[in-house]
């Protein structure tokens, strides 16, 4: 039987709508080389997949420019709905500079890639703007904790896999396969980007934490919710008992400038998160209001620092 854990990753989700010259090489392309990290939802056409996007949640879209008479006019449209979406758009091979420019400078386009394109073109896109990396078959000793298990490990007896794939990787995990003299694993590094606070600090409040339903927060650095602003929220719950009640600047200095998990967000984000950003972003996200969310969200909003 599988191993039962509570530390798997939260998959990001991606809408498709392309014509079928590339679905096939895209679906080949993320579900072979992300399938732990994305769930890929393709569609048929732009009301279908225009409704979905109403109705549920989607981090990243990828959009093929010739199925639209105005592919612009959709992007306004789709990003009025979904303002925290972030858009690759797939191009005709002849599409002049000038339309690309204008495409690419669109709010919520973050690139465009122009056909043909090889999937190693298309993975390198994905890494570059939504920040996946192609999973690599390490020896085991050289997997560590927080890597994101890429593939099913089974061991030489049983049918059912030890650990699952999409699992982010603790020293139990790591211990596990030890034992079962597993040599080799496929793994995805550098992944830790994608986690929200309660994903790395196993706190268990998700649902309950201000930052974990802080919905105008929603997709601050690729999060969910504030998971990965957690630093700008006030009585979080983690350390609640710690900085309750207490100045911003307190909570800063003693607490969230010494997390690990506050200074892999700086990190990873090149020094562009800040207190402004994080405000600004919520302006902007101010009452979107998504179904997955809603479930958790609560009557009292979480109070902004």
């Amino acid at each position: 039987m599988a191993k039962k854990s509570n530390t798997g990753i939260t998959k990001k989700i991606f809408f498709m709508y392309v014509s079928e010259d590339i679905d096939h090489p895209i679906r080949w392309s993320v579900k072979n080389d992300f399938k732990s990290l994305i769930q890929l939802k393709s569609y048929k056409s732009a009301g279908a997949l225009f409704k979905a996007l109403q109705e549920e949640e989607c981090h990243f879209l990828i959009l093929d420019s010739v199925l639209f008479e105005s592919v612009g006019e959709f992007i306004e449209k789709v990003y009025a709905a979904v303002p925290t979406i972030m858009i690759l758009i797939v191009t005709q091979a002849e599409a002049p500079g000038k339309e690309l420019k204008e495409l690419t400078s669109m709010v919520g386009v973050a690139d465009a890639i122009m056909r043909p394109f090889t999937p190693d073109q298309l993975n390198k896109c994905l890494y570059e703007i939504f920040g996946f990396k192609k999973p690599v078959e390490l020896n085991l000793f050289n997997v560590k904790k927080g890597m994101v298990l890429a593939a099913d490990v089974f061991s030489a007896t049983s049918k059912d896999p030890i650990v699952n794939a999409g699992v982010v990787l603790d020293d139990d995990d790591i211990n596990e396969m030890v034992k079962c003299n597993i040599q080799r694993v496929s793994v995805h590094d550098e992944t830790s980007r994608f986690l929200n606070c309660w994903e790395v600090k196993k706190c268990g409040h998700e649902g309950r934490c201000p930052a974990s339903v802080f919905l105008d927060a929603d997709g601050f650095l690729g999060g969910i919710n504030a998971g990965r602003g957690c630093m700008f929220v006030k009585d979080t719950l983690l350390e609640i008992e710690k900085h309750k009640d207490k100045p911003f600047g307190t909570k800063i200095r003693t607490l969230c400038s010494r997390c690990e998990y506050c200074k892999l967000v700086a990190t990873e984000s090149r020094g562009k998160v800040s207190h402004a950003d994080f405000i600004e972003y919520v302006k902007n996200n101010k009452g979107k209001k998504t179904k997955s969310a809603m479930a958790i969200f609560t009557d009292e909003k979480p109070k902004v620092n």
